[in-house]
C-alpha cells in the first residue's frame, strides 16, 4: 500500500467517525453499511490485518493511540489476543457505552495516524472500491449536516 492510498483510508476513518458525531447522523451509534468492506468495518483494521509482519494483536495498528496500548500490553499480557480498541478503557470503548457517545465518535476522529514500513506489503482486497466508499460517506456527510 502507497502512502496515496493509506491517507485515504485515513481518510475515511476518520471523516466516518466525524460524520458519526454530527447531530443529524441518522444511525445512532451504528456504523455506517459502507464500511462493511474493512476488517471490523475499519479501515484502520484493515490495514493492521494486512501487515504480514503482526506478531501481536493491533501492534501495527495505524492508530497511534492503539498500537502505543497494543505493544505495551504485548510486554505485559503476552497472550492478549483481542483488539485493543475493544479492550482499552478508552474512547472507543466510551463511544459505545456512553450516553454522550457522540462526543467521543468526535474525539476518535482527530486521533493521530501514521504510516508504517510494513505498510508498504500491504494489498488491499479487490473488492474494496475506496471511490465508491468515499461517495457514499460525502452523501452521508450531507445528509447528517
Amino acid at each position: 500500500m502507497d502512502k496515496k492510498t493509506f491517507r485515504r483510508l485515513e481518510y475515511i476513518c476518520r471523516m466516518t467517525w466525524y460524520i458519526m458525531s454530527l447531530p443529524n447522523y441518522p444511525l445512532n451509534k451504528d456504523k455506517p453499511n459502507y464500511l462493511v468492506y474493512f476488517t471490523n468495518w475499519c479501515p484502520a483494521c484493515e490495514i493492521f490485518e494486512g501487515c504480514s509482519s503482526k506478531n501481536y494483536r493491533c501492534t501495527t495498528c495505524p492508530v497511534n493511540i492503539w498500537r502505543a496500548e497494543a505493544c505495551k500490553l504485548a510486554e505485559e499480557e503476552p497472550d492478549h489476543d483481542s483488539s485493543v480498541c475493544d479492550r482499552y478503557e478508552g474512547l472507543y470503548c466510551s463511544w459505545r457505552h456512553a450516553d454522550n457517545y457522540k462526543e467521543y465518535a468526535y474525539k476518535i476522529s482527530k486521533s493521530e495516524w501514521d504510516y508504517l514500513p510494513e505498510y508498504e506489503e500491504i494489498v488491499l482486497d479487490s473488492g474494496i472500491d475506496l471511490d465508491e466508499i468515499e461517495r457514499q460517506m460525502i452523501q452521508l456527510f450531507y445528509q447528517s449536516s
